[in-house]
């Protein structure tokens, strides 16, 4: 089903990317944009070796999250090396693409929250500092409990769930010379479907290409709509 597809992964995208300021983007066709898409910037980048479980069927793919100042970009490449979604948030808004299926996602934070059921919607979750901080350590969280078990120091675990809500997010932590580092998540949507991920490489200071933080949709391919 599109509709699940679209549910689990708009939310998945919504922890990642929400807060964020926008997207780096020029009108495409740009002798300019082919040239500034080429440079490289300096900022964070991560690894993960996913899997989606959807009506019982397993996907994998590796994650890849980066940063670079005020935005952040999350792609999916399976590992057979076709691309399985690649998105950013630009002006409050979702945009995910699938080449795979050939269709996109665009949506409103607004319209995601509305979609979900949860009496209060999805609460303000910003994971890009879920990354290298402790869940409950941050203040910023609002409509969320957090549920913390450090019976292993070195490796405490935390669930973060909201009441009301079917989905729940279980991450898990270790210690490195940086600080605390994301080690593993778990996302379930509490209907079966569920996302897990185990960090690969983590890269602190990696030279990134620009084009990293676009999206350019193909003028056919197909809007899936909530």
């Amino acid at each position: 089903m599109r509709e699940k597809t679209f549910y689990i992964v708009a939310i998945v995208l919504l922890f990642f990317l929400a807060g964020c300021a926008g997207s780096y983007n020029e009108p495409p066709g740009s002798e300019n944009t082919n040239r500034e898409l080429k440079k490289k910037v300096r900022g964070e980048a991560y690894l993960f070796d996913a899997r989606l479980r959807r009506q019982g069927k397993p996907t994998s793919f590796r994650l890849e999250i980066y940063r670079y100042d005020d935005i952040t970009a999350l792609s999916g490449r399976g590992y057979l090396g076709k691309g399985a979604l690649k998105g950013v948030i630009q002006n409050d808004t979702i945009l995910v693409y699938f080449p795979m299926t050939h269709e996109y996602v665009e949506e409103t934070i607004g319209s995601i929250i509305a979609s979900t059921p949860c009496p209060e919607g999805i609460p303000y979750l910003n994971i890009m500092k879920l990354l290298t901080t402790l869940p409950d350590s941050l203040q910023d969280f609002e409509h969320v409990e957090i549920t913390a078990n450090y019976l292993n120091p070195k490796r405490p675990e935390f669930i973060i769930y909201s009441r009301g809500c079917p989905w729940q997010l279980t991450l898990v932590y270790d210690h490195k010379k940086t600080g605390w580092q994301l080690r593993r998540f778990v996302f379930d949507d509490g209907e079966g479907n569920t996302l897990k991920a185990r960090r690969r490489e983590y890269k602190p200071n990696a030279r990134i290409p620009l084009k990293r933080f676009t999206v350019r949709i193909p003028p056919d391919a197909l809007r899936i709509i909530p």
